[in-house]
């Protein structure tokens, strides 16, 4: 028995082009053939083009998200605020990260577990003297 004979890269990709394509035009017709595929369509055709936010959109969404956590008491999940704002947590993602790195907003946990709150203002300790003794140093 002698071993089928090495095709030469393009050859290959084109064969490999060929057959996925068959494959794929056969897979469609059955489809069609029992009723499940209606029409052909184009990936994506029915998502609209993706937009990118205004730096003023992203300002409000930012400002909503603090106004929810100031309403809110403890920390909470970005699901939540994402519910609350009545938007998907994807949307706010990145403006929940660009307050954690502002400094308004802190972040307990990783990842899935993350949980988010307003940073509490600390109030600056009063800078306490020494109690005197009464008591003098010698030299």
């Amino acid at each position: 028995m002698t071993a089928p004979a090495k095709l030469r890269p393009a050859v290959l990709r084109r064969e490999l082009r060929r057959m996925a394509r068959t494959f794929a035009d056969e897979v469609v017709a059955l489809l069609e053939e029992h009723g499940v595929w209606d029409e052909p369509q184009e990936l994506g055709e029915d998502e609209p083009p993706r937009q990118r936010r205004t730096s003023d959109a992203l300002e409000a969404i930012m400002d909503a998200i603090v106004a929810d956590l100031r309403a809110r008491r403890g920390p909470v999940s970005i699901g939540q605020v994402a519910q609350a704002l009545e938007t998907t947590s994807r949307q706010i993602t990145h403006p929940m990260s660009l307050l954690v790195e502002q400094g308004k907003v802190e972040r307990q946990g990783a990842r899935r577990g993350a949980r988010y709150e307003l940073k509490r203002k600390r109030r600056a300790a009063p800078k306490s003297k020494p109690k005197s003794t009464g008591r003098t140093r010698k030299s």
